[in-house]
């Protein structure tokens, strides 16, 4: 989970990790996949999803990099925000670096149906 709220599902095949929205308040992120990369060790490198909320346009990947804990319960990704103009939905120039967690939660298994005997 995200420190905003979202819940991420994390899959890891091989190298290839990819993390995508399952749940969020915005249902426009539901779906996206939010980072792709590869894990080396507990050392990630990839491309994380930015969106421009009020200019849908704009959504852009960039490059991240980041780590996985000792415990493999928490993520952290490291990557470059750009800045852009709400009003013109333009690019700014200006950038900042940005920083957010994964947290690994505990779901409640899906219940199973059982087949009826006839």
């Amino acid at each position: 989970r995200t420190e905003k709220g979202k819940l991420v599902e994390l899959r890891h095949v091989g190298n290839g990790v990819a993390a995508t929205i399952k749940e969020s308040d915005d249902i426009a992120w539901i779906g996206k996949v939010s980072f792709t990369g590869a894990l080396e060790g507990n050392s990630l490198t990839g491309t994380a999803l930015f969106r421009a909320e009020k200019c849908p346009g704009l959504d852009r990947q960039a490059p991240a990099s980041g780590s996985v804990s000792e415990d493999g319960n928490t993520i952290l990704l490291n990557s470059t925000a750009k800045y852009y103009n709400i009003e013109t939905c333009t690019y700014t120039g200006e950038t900042a670096p940005d920083t957010y967690n994964l947290t690994r939660v505990q779901l409640s298994p899906s219940p199973r149906s059982t087949p009826s005997n006839h």
